[in-house]
């Protein structure tokens, strides 16, 4: 009877972690009705925010790159650049015992970086979906270094206008020098460029750097191709898409 008693144990616990793994999707807030810390998994801009309200001991992570943060933080937050050789290290020096909130640009990072905390010891950890493009798109406050305040953006609207004023088709790839699947698509696209460049331009353009068309734009993820006809939006894509999609995209533009 033991046996069997173990045996319908262990079967419990394995049912149990199996309707874990298929229900670790991005989750709300959890936050408690008496305000205890208690944030999901994966929150929105606006959930991430209002649970950091909940969580007055809780460790704010932006795992960008220094130039990234100097742009534009979380009050509060602690840079530990996620591609940095010494990320572990930094990591292990953050109180375990407390909730920590990590965010990024778009919310790849974030995620790798949350993965990597969880299976070190840390008990609470909150990823920012959509990161900060997503928290900018939702008009929540920024920190943001002085040098950065001061420097003006290197498009403006005059310039921007006048590269849509053409005849050709304008196909404007955002990306980030971080972004694997921008690195992924940037071969094709200068293809694209040399194969294609009587009938369309290719304009390249650094989310990081160009904050105010990417806000302008509402682009809140990376990459992100539109494509321009006669100075109007007429394709929008989001995420990794193959250069055959895109090439299509293009002939039936003309």
């Amino acid at each position: 009877m033991k046996q069997i008693a173990l045996i319908c144990l262990v079967a419990l616990v394995g049912v149990a972690q199996s309707c874990e793994s298929q229900t670790a999707k991005p989750t709300a807030a959890t936050a408690t009705a008496e305000g205890a810390c208690n944030p999901g998994k994966a929150l929105t801009a606006v959930q991430f925010s209002d649970n950091l309200k909940s969580c007055p001991d809780a460790q704010i992570l932006d795992v960008r790159t220094p130039g990234e943060f100097e742009s534009g933080h979380l009050a509060n937050a602690v840079n530990i650049n996620i591609g940095s050789s010494d990320f572990a290290t930094k990591v292990a020096a953050l109180d375990k015992s407390k909730p920590v909130f990590v965010y990024c640009l778009s919310g790849a990072r974030s995620t790798s970086a949350g993965g990597y905390m969880r299976n070190n010891g840390f008990k609470t950890v909150a990823e920012m979906q959509g990161g900060i493009m997503q928290w900018r798109a939702a008009q929540l406050p920024l920190v943001q270094g002085a040098a950065t305040a001061a420097k003006p953006t290197g498009i403006t609207e005059e310039s921007w206008n006048k590269m849509l004023a053409t005849d050709k088709l304008v196909l404007v790839d955002f990306y980030a020098e971080w972004c694997q699947p921008c690195k992924k698509m940037a071969p094709y696209l200068e293809e694209i460029k040399n194969e294609m460049g009587e009938k369309v331009e290719v304009v390249r353009i650094d989310a990081d750097k160009e904050l105010a068309i990417v806000n302008k734009l509402n682009v809140t993820a990376l990459p992100t191709l539109i494509l321009y006809k006669n100075g109007k939006s007429v394709w929008r894509n989001e995420g990794y898409v193959d250069k055959k999609a895109v090439v299509e995209k293009l002939n039936g533009a003309k």
